[in-house]
């Protein structure tokens, strides 16, 4: 594939993720991202980056864009509502869970 191919990018990123090299990982899922803008998938990936750097209000925003293009991923809604009780925010936790029972 090609170097800026988003899937090879998002594949890559990915990779270097579960290798523990967030740096590099989060380069790479940042650019599948500019490439393919309508795709959930890397700023779900780059919310999980977030959240090891504890980062939870950047991985927050990360989760609100990729539910953006993706209403409809149960996964997403799911770890915002748990994000969201981590933060203490509990009635909007209680509303996403309401939404993760609807998309279930």
């Amino acid at each position: 594939r090609h170097p800026d191919d988003p899937a090879a990018l998002l594949g890559a990123g990915i990779n270097r993720a579960e290798v523990g090299d967030d740096e590099a990982a989060a380069r790479l899922l940042e650019a599948a991202a500019r490439r393919a803008p309508g795709d959930h998938r890397p700023p779900s990936e780059l919310s999980k980056i977030a959240m090891r750097r504890s980062d939870p209000e950047a991985a927050l925003a990360l989760l609100d864009a990729a539910i953006a293009v993706a209403p409809h991923e149960y996964d997403l809604h799911y770890r915002r509502e748990v994000l969201l009780g981590r933060l203490g925010r509990r009635e909007e936790a209680e509303a996403e869970r309401r939404t993760t029972a609807r998309l279930r």
